[in-house]
């Protein structure tokens, strides 16, 4: 049982599902929430196959997770800006919504690249190397 101040009852039986795209959109919404955004993220989740780039880099071939029925998963898939947002820069095309400065990343890849944790991975590696 999970606690819920925002829940009729307090207390709900699953932890709610935290949402990671909006975690991560919340410091550009003006770019996220462009008519322009959706098209060019569809153009390369499509143009890389849904392949994470940096695991085929390395030689791994990770597809994005499906969800029901086969259907890809938004949460699962993310579209990573080779070329990172900043104030300065978010209003220039080329940076913003330019298929060359995007590529599909697993979550996995995503998060480690902007230094965030997405959970206990700090405690699945070994401290000193390999067990």
């Amino acid at each position: 049982m999970w606690y819920d101040a925002h829940s009729t009852s307090s207390w709900v039986k699953e932890r709610p599902p935290i949402n990671r795209a909006a975690f991560c959109m919340a410091r550009f919404p003006e770019v996220y929430n462009d008519p322009r955004w959706e098209p060019a993220r569809q153009a390369v989740i499509i143009r890389d196959k849904g392949l994470c780039q940096e695991c085929r880099r390395k030689g791994i071939y990770k597809p994005c997770p499906t969800g029901k029925n086969g259907k890809k998963r938004k949460s699962g898939i993310q579209v990573h800006h080779i070329i990172e947002l900043t104030e300065e820069n978010k209003t220039d095309w080329n940076i913003a919504f330019n298929p060359n400065n995007l590529e599909v990343r697993c979550d996995d890849c995503h998060q480690h690249q902007h230094g965030r944790s997405i959970g206990l991975q700090s405690f699945t590696q070994p401290v000193g190397g390999s067990i």
